[in-house]
């Protein structure tokens, strides 16, 4: 006996088949990009300073190794620095002025070893204080050996150089630095730092004291710790906080009376 088949069935596997055959053959959703992670370090913390102060519009950050040419014992060497680098693919002619000024108004000197260019398409400047070194790749949009338009993008890469004598901050500066990287601001808007008292508690070293910012008239009072590196507990901008706030931030109960003084029991 012949049986037929309904068309309502008929309908349902079609629709069927076609759910199936779609979900093999649809395009896969694309995963949201995200930026690589950087190793947050000192050069990691310099470098932002300069995006804060320049106020150039960079791209993310990346770990980056780039050539250097250095010296040892008298003797060139050709070494690659194992830093970062940030780019800036538009630029103006106050920001090429503000990345310029930036460095000669922060002590550092043009390496001048480290400079070249090539006149079809990059200029290359270089900068180098103490263990630090940079390298500033400007980039011309260009056709053949003519170039269309300056400025455009920037390339900068900074990094120690091991080769040169490490230099070890003062106190004052790694707080500064530390501060100002809190704060999210340029370290040259931070311009003095007091150092009122220290304790030693459980291996950890506090320091109390104060800074004054450029653009206010009286000075903060500050709490930092340090174990490893230095971290702000206190920076100021808080108001007053509770002692319990303070105790679980320094990571101890035993916290001396006299820098109880800056905070409140509940």
């Amino acid at each position: 006996m012949n049986k037929t088949i309904s068309p309502l069935w008929a309908i349902v596997g079609a629709l069927v088949l076609g759910a199936a055959i779609y979900g093999f053959t649809a395009p896969s959703k694309a995963k949201p990009w995200t930026p690589p992670k950087v190793t947050e370090d000192a050069t990691y913390e310099f470098m932002q300073d300069i995006g804060r102060e320049t106020g150039i519009t960079f791209t993310f950050m990346i770990d980056k190794e780039f050539p250097w040419i250095g010296r040892q014992d008298e003797k060139i060497v050709n070494m690659m620095i194992s830093g970062k680098q940030w780019m800036a693919p538009e630029m103006t002619e106050e920001q090429w002025t503000a990345i310029t000024t930036y460095f000669t108004s922060h002590g550092f000197q043009q390496d001048v070893t480290n400079v070249g260019a090539n006149p079809n398409q990059w200029m290359q400047d270089a900068y180098k204080k103490n263990d630090m070194v940079c390298t500033i790749v400007h980039m011309a949009h260009t056709q053949g050996n003519l170039i269309l338009e300056l400025p455009t993008g920037m390339t900068l890469s900074c990094g120690p150089n091991l080769l040169e004598t490490v230099y070890v901050p003062t106190t004052q500066e790694s707080i500064t630095n530390s501060l100002a990287a809190t704060l999210e601001i340029p370290r040259s808007k931070i311009t003095a730092v007091t150092v009122e008292k220290e304790w030693d508690l459980e291996q950890t070293h506090v320091i109390r004291g104060t800074y004054l910012r450029a653009d206010e008239p009286y000075p903060k009072t500050f709490i930092v710790r340090k174990t490893d590196v230095w971290q702000v507990v206190m920076s100021g901008d808080e108001g007053v906080i509770t002692c319990e706030t303070l105790r679980t931030s320094l990571g101890t109960n035993t916290v001396p009376e006299d820098l109880l003084t800056s905070c409140f029991e509940e």
